[in-house]
Formats: C-alpha cells, structure tokens, sequence
C-alpha cells in the first residue's frame, strides 16, 4: 500500500517537519527511497530473516524511514522511547535481544555496549531516486512490531502485532467515509513509539497520501505555528492536551468583565443546539477561539479516556473530535465515536469484525471487565507465554477495562480493572471517572484519587498538583484553603463515600506515560516514601541538631518549631499557616534576608524550599529590584466609610433595621449572651461561617452601639464582584484573599483594632462544606495577639439553610446565635486556636445530641 501510495505521489510532501534547524519537506518518493536503501543495508549485514531491530529517536522523517526499511528487509521493528531510563532501556534490550539498532545519534552510547550493529538516522538518505529493491517476506509467525508497552503500571510488556493487525486499523480508517483521504494535512503531536500514533499518525496518512507535519516542540506557540502554517486539517492528540486547551479557554473567559462572560455564556448556550445531531453552529460564534486552527476539520483523540464535560464543550465551541478506544495489544482500535455525532460519555461502536464481551473477572468490582476479539488483536507477549495465556479468556483478550454497552450499542468505560478502590465498606470508586469531577478547578493541573490506608482500613484522598500560573494570575494568598473550597464545591452532589477526606498538594507534575496515563503505582510509592521520612539527627544528649542550612534555621525559629524542618514542607498544609500568618512569615523572610517578593512571585510559594532561589544573590537582587508592589497604602476612609455623618449613619440604620425584619419574622432569628460583648473598645468576633450572609446576620442581631462601629473582613473574590461590590463602602468590609489585598486588609485590621473598631473576622476562614466547625487558621489569632484585643466566639446555627454550600438557595427555618466569654489575648496563637475551637465543638456537639 504505502509503495503504490509513494509512486503516485512521488514529489508530493509526505513529512514536514519543523523539528530541524530549519524547516524541511521529505516527499513520498524520499520516504520511499530511504527506506530501501536502509533495507539493503540491513540485507548486506548477514542477519537472519525474523531479527529484531531496536529504532529510537525523536519523531523525524529519519524515523519513519527507519522503521519502514527495517520492515522491508524482513526483520522486527520495536519501536523504543528515547526518553526512558537507562536501567528500563536494558532490562528490554535484555528481553528483545536485537541484532541492530537505528537510532539518533545522540543515543548511540546508549545501545553501543548492548547492541553490535548500530546505524545513525543522520547516515540515511532521504533524497528520491529510482531504487529497485524486494522486501524480504515476514516469517509465517514474526510479529512486524514489537512495542514494549510502559503502561501504568512498572512491568513493561512486548506486544507482537502481525502485519494483519495494523491492515485492520489502517483499512478501517481508510474505509471510514470523510475521515481521512489524500487531501488532509495531519499535524501529529504524540510519539511514535506508541501504537495508536504510530497506526493514525504514520502507517494511515502514509497508506492514503496524506501529508503529516512534525511541530518544532509541544508549547502552544509551536503547535499553533505549525497548523496555521501548514493549513492542518487534523490534530492528532490525547484527552490532556485537549483538556489543557479548554482550561486555557475557559480561565480566559474567567478573567473577563461580567458583561464580556455573560455574552460568553449565551453563545455557549447556542452553540449547544444542535450537537447530538452534527450540527456546530460554534463554529461561527465562536470564530475568534478558531482562528489558531483555521483549516482544522477535527482533533483525532486517543490514549485515554476523554471527559466527556470536555467533549461536550468544545463541540458547543464548534470543534469535532473523533474519540477512540483500544490499547496496545488491539493496534490500538476497538472503538470508535462517531465523528459527526458523537455519543458524550461513550467510545463508540465496536470497530468492523470486532467483538465485545463483558466478564465479571473480579471479585467485590460492580462493573464487568471488556473482552475482545476481531483480527487486530495481538499474537501475544513476547516471551511471556505465561502472561500471554493469561492475557485471554477462552479466546477473547482481557482489556482491563471495565463497562457496558448503551442501548445504542455504544461502549461505555467506568476505569481500569484493577485500579478500581473497594472500600472497607465494598462501595466501589473508579478513580478515572472521579478525576474528572476534581480537575474541574483552574487552581489545579492534573489530579490522582487513591486509598490511604488508616486504623479504619483507608479513606479516599486526592493527589493534586497547583496550576502555578492560575495561582499566579489570580494572586491568591491562602493556596491550599483555596483549593481545598474548589474541591469541596466539585463534590457537593457526589455521595458521602466518593468525598476525599485528604488533600494532598504535589509540587511537581504527575508521573505519568507518554500518552499521558497516570502511573498510580509510582504516585503510591512516592506517598509513602514522605510519610516514612528519616528521623531527625540526635545529639549525646539526645536533643536533636540545629540545622546548619540558614533557611532552615530561619524557619524552625521564626515558627517555635519543635523539630528539624526538611524544606519539603508545605507552608500551608505543615506548618498551618492561613493568607494572614503566612504574609507576616514572608515579611519576616523579606526582612532576614533582605529581599522583596512581588505578589506574583509570593502567590506561587508553596514549599519552605521555594523560597531558596530568593537567597542566591543574583536572583535576590532581581526580586529587590522588582520589589512588591505593594505602593501607597490607599487611605482607609477612600474603601470604607469611617465618617459618622448622618447620611452614612441613616444608610446603615436602615438596612440594619431592614434585615432585622427579615431574620426575625421570616427566619425566627435569636440571640443570646449579648451581655458577653464588651461594652467599649475594640475586639474580634470570630464566628463558625457557614454561609454568605453570616456577618449580616451578626449586624442584624447585635445591638444598634455595636452594629453602627463594626468593620469585617471578606474575601475580594466576591466583593470585588457586581453586586457585592457597590455594598463594600457603606458594609465597611475590608477586602482580602489574594497576596494584594491580604497584605493590605492586614495594614487596615490593625488600623481598625488600634482606632478602637470591633471587627468580624472568620478564624476558619471558607465556608464549612457540611455545617460543622472546621480547623481554625492562625490568622485571626495572629491579629488578636499582635493587636492585643480579646477574641469573642459567636456560634451561629441554621445559616445552612441559607446561601451555604450546602444549600445555595434559600429556605425558612431557626436561625440562632449564642455570644461566648472574650477570649483575652494572652499565651500562643494555638492556645487562643484551641480554646475557641472547644468552644465551638461543645456548642455543636450539645445541638447534636
């Protein structure tokens, strides 16, 4: 097929490749003659017919020609990451036994103490000229490939795929109407090493006569140069770099004005009509989000399951994608979505003469696992007789896959077979499918759901990686807090069981394969490796060293730490800081060091260790320079209204009185223990929050003398947003929440206390996801302490009934509140944590009981 395709399209381009120094075409008939003099060249060294040929490199001409070559002279290919570790590299070469390798030049030491016969992709010639060779037929049992699949898990596996497996997928794709033909340009972005781009971005457009264009790297410039440039009409991807551009879509939109996301929205809305049916009138609302991929006609979408919240969205943007589903073993494709109209949620229909059955393979596992069987299923593991017989049932190839056909025949997959977590109660959790609801947040990048094993058998928890740049454009000051509220809002609606009862915050990307799957089994060992860390040094005396490292020593005396810090450390997760303690820390570390952060630069800290590139001197003088820009502090009368003029004063009576109303007659609403408030000066009252009018529920209950002084600290997020914006001034509520404002709302909290003020200010900081009191933050402490004001409990009951995250709307019933004792000022910022917390805790029990 593909010689017949070389001699009709002779001089046309088959590759373009950006990935050089400079841009260069390789046409059909290059391809094509390359490839036989590489075949001539393996032909002369002697090799028995059925060898194994190692080829490994970036993604070039040079190695489709490679493989190509190494096929026509009647030996094995096996395609090898050049990315993988050396001990991986040769435990394969130790399985594979090659006679050769073709490789980058770059890796030949890798191979020369391995591999005897080594040829350079630079050797090959990709010049077109009329070369007449015979390709040597494959042994009645030689696989064309062997591909070492790296899996999620760390037992790498060679499947043997027969020239009659790839025809399959290649006659399939062929033979599919309006998927592919001569005309389509197709821009690849996955390695070739893989099995579902080396048959749809390689064996396929080169079957058909379509051009392929390699992009100079995977950074959005690149990608978008290469399809405008090039005019690529398809994309070939995996569901993380389309989940990547959604993301990249959506957050934009975050960071427009109400009117800019409310037109959003309703083109949104109109793109929706019409999509189950093949219509995609996005297409022409959204033309702006299509001008990076003006040709395109769809993104090809493997590897991975899609979401199908991500599927659905960006075909109401206007954008196809077709969705398949297969593995390695099944080169690669047992599915396929339907291009004009997709089933969301499903992977398709069975591919022709493939079949699908479904097998109850594990005990305590609600779904069944997906057996197939049809002529791309492999030959088997090579050299694993064993494995391979296990491999199958009764003929049929054991996925590992776990679903269920629709009623329209469509399959439908729920996760891996044995990544599914049986809880000690046998509830069943598909971690795939529970990924998908917690990476709805723009604070995170990717997300893992595994089981920490606990005195009650394990709970659920959630590995989650920050997206430093969202982080760093909305300048957010309490990281972990923040995302902790997102994750909590995603899973409102899921039942008790599927709720993580941990957060974990990882620094740095997921391991995960080239096809982008996450390898659990790495995610796990790193887990368990932090929480088995060394012991801290001791001393004769058995008191533990003083650590040497400056920062280090900073840290663990600045924060009265009983122990050694390692620098690993979150700031927030380990050492309990909240967007107000955490300020001052970075204050005192500006202060020792002599250096300044800027906002942006303070927003993405999260570790003790992120701090370190500040104290190298080239890079602290560029942070001293740059400074942070913190300005003019803005007069505290221009935000709040500190006058006591009348208009002021009748304004806030009114509504005072107005709200007043409303809580007593329509919602019962009671105080008690007013009498615990103190009858001059300032002080904190510091409230369990469950809901968004909790502080104008307080204005609303305590008396006229206390309500007419009172100040509150909220976060910026809302305030800063219509209509809550035009209500701030006259409120008297001081903003804060990101680095900006919480440096700022700190200055103005203790401008407030030492004037004199009461001030409200929530020690738990977000609102309680279930109604019960949370773990307090340092910061209203801090304030307490520093101030030297006394911090005055006030428990509130049945404010989740009301604009809570439990019920967003609004329904009737009690509302109470019960003033406790001040707390007075006095030992550390725990003991005042810990008191008010009892506090809290014996009022909530006593409700409950």
């Amino acid at each position: 097929m593909i010689e017949a395709t070389a001699a009709r399209y002779r001089d046309k381009a088959a590759f373009i490749d950006y990935s050089s120094p400079e841009l260069r075409e390789v046409t059909f008939g290059g391809i094509w003659s390359a490839a036989c003099r590489l075949a001539e060249k393996l032909a002369r060294t002697g090799f028995p017919a059925g060898s194994r040929v190692a080829l490994s490199g970036a993604n070039s001409p040079e190695w489709i020609c490679a493989c190509l070559g190494i096929h026509l002279a009647g030996m094995t290919v096996s395609p090898i990451d050049p990315d993988i570790s050396d001990e991986e590299l040769g435990n394969i070469l130790s399985i594979l036994e090659p006679a050769a390798a073709v490789c980058d030049s770059r890796l030949r030491s890798r191979f020369e103490n391995i591999v005897s016969h080594i040829i350079e992709f630079e050797s090959l010639d990709l010049t077109p000229a009329e070369i007449s060779f015979e390709p040597k037929p494959l042994g009645k049992d030689q696989p064309v490939s062997i591909i070492f699949t790296s899996g999620s898990t760390s037992m790498p596996k060679g499947v043997m795929l027969s020239e009659k497996n790839f025809l399959h997928n290649v006659e399939m794709l062929i033979a599919t109407k309006k998927l592919i033909s001569s005309a389509d340009r197709e821009l690849n972005l996955l390695p070739l090493h893989h099995v579902y781009p080396f048959t749809a971005a390689f064996l396929t457009p080169l079957s058909v006569g379509a051009t392929v264009i390699f992009p100079r790297s995977l950074k959005g410039p690149d990608i978008v140069e290469a399809a405008r440039e090039q005019r690529a009409t398809i994309i070939t991807v995996v569901p993380q770099v389309l989940q990547a551009m959604h993301g990249r879509i959506f957050s934009a939109v975050e960071d427009e004005t109400f009117f800019k996301q409310s037109v959003f929205k309703l083109l949104l809305k109109l793109g929706s009509l019409g999509i189950e049916r093949g219509f995609r009138p996005g297409r022409l609302l959204m033309s702006k989000v299509h001008r990076s991929f003006p040709h395109l006609r769809f993104f090809a979408c493997g590897g991975a399951k899609l979401d199908s919240r991500i599927h659905r969205d960006l075909a109401r943007l206007g954008f196809r994608i077709l969705e398949a589903y297969g593995l390695s073993e099944t080169a690669p494709i047992v599915t396929l979505n339907s291009l004009r109209k997709p089933v969301f949620g499903s992977v398709g229909r069975p591919a022709p003469e493939v079949e699908i059955r479904f097998e109850q393979t594990k005990p305590g596992v609600n779904e069944k696992e997906v057996l197939v069987r049809g002529p791309n299923v492999m030959m088997g593991y090579w050299r694993l007789p064993e494995v391979s017989e296990q491999a199958f049932l009764e003929g049929w190839f054991r996925t590992g896959d776990l679903g269920h056909l629709d009623q329209q025949g469509n399959l439908v997959l729920s996760g891996r077979s044995k990544e599914v977590i049986v809880l000690p109660s046998g509830k069943n959790i598909y971690p795939e499918e529970l990924e998908k609801v917690y990476s709805r947040t723009s604070l995170v990048e990717e997300v893992c759901i595994c089981l920490r094993q606990d005195e009650k058998g394990g709970h659920l928890a959630v590995v989650a990686v920050p997206s430093r740049e969202a982080l760093q454009r909305r300048k957010i000051a309490h990281i972990y807090e923040e995302i902790k509220f997102d994750l909590e809002n995603l899973t409102v609606g899921l039942p008790s069981y599927q709720r993580v009862k941990e957060i974990i915050l990882f620094n740095d990307p997921l391991p995960r394969t080239r096809l982008g799957k996450l390898k659990r089994y790495v995610i796990m060992e790193s887990l368990e490796a932090a929480s088995k860390q060394a012991a801290p040094a001791v001393q004769p005396d058995g008191q533990e060293k003083e650590p040497q490292d400056e920062l280090l020593a900073f840290v663990k005396k600045q924060l009265r730490l009983e122990r050694n810090p390692t620098g690993r450390e979150n700031l927030e997760l380990d050492l309990g800081m909240d967007s107000i303690s955490k300020l001052d820390f970075l204050s005192q570390f500006e202060t020792r060091f002599a250096v300044a952060l800027s906002d942006e630069q303070a927003s993405v800290i999260l570790t003790v260790d992120d701090l370190r590139p500040f104290l190298k001197p080239a890079e602290a003088g560029a942070a001293e320079a740059s400074g942070r820009k913190r300005g003019v502090l803005i007069p505290l009368e221009k935000l709040v209204d500190l006058k006591e003029g009348l208009w002021g004063w009748f304004i806030r009576l009114v509504v005072r009185i107005k709200f007043r109303l409303i809580f007593r007659l329509l919602f019962h609403a009671r105080v008690s223990g007013i009498e615990n408030l103190p009858s001059h000066g300032a002080y904190i009252i510091a409230p369990n929050h469950i809901s968004y009018l909790d502080a104008l529920l307080i204005h609303a209950l305590v008396p006229w003398r206390v309500s007419r002084r009172l100040f509150s600290l909220a976060t910026a997020g809302i305030f800063n947003r219509f209509p809550f914006s035009q209500f701030s001034y006259r409120a008297r509520v001081i903003k804060t929440g990101t680095m900006e404002t919480t440096a700022q709302s700190l200055d103005y909290a203790e401008q407030i206390l030492s004037s004199g003020y009461p001030l409200i200010l929530f020690p738990e900081g977000k609102r309680s996801i279930d109604g019960k009191v949370d773990q307090p933050r340092p910061g209203a402490a801090l304030l307490a302490l520093k101030c030297r004001v006394p911090l005055v409990p006030v428990y509130l009951r049945g404010m989740e009934k009301i604009l809570s995250r439990m019920h967003p709307g609004i329904s009737l019933g009690r509302l109470e509140a019960e003033v406790f004792p001040p707390i007075a000022p006095e030992g550390t910022e725990k003991e005042l944590l810990d008191r008010w917390l009892q506090i809290m805790q014996e009022r909530e029990q006593s409700h409950e009981s």
